[in-house]
């Protein structure tokens, strides 16, 4: 195991706070991202009258 320096212990420990701080706020980026989604697509059938296999030919297209 490798013994750190009490100053490169503090340094360590503020970067995984970083690091769990940023992953949480991906995390809730991801889920608003597929809140997002899952209405764009609700509006894309009652507005457009899309069946569900139009809509396949669209996410394809749109991830394409």
């Amino acid at each position: 195991m490798v013994h750190l320096l009490p100053e490169r212990w503090a340094e360590r420990k503020s970067s995984i706070i970083i690091i769990k701080n940023i992953e949480r706020e991906l995390m809730h980026f991801q889920l608003k991202m597929q809140s997002l989604c899952r209405s764009i697509i609700l509006v894309m059938i009652k507005k457009w009258q899309l069946t569900f296999e139009n809509l396949e030919r669209v996410i394809i297209l749109a991830w394409n």
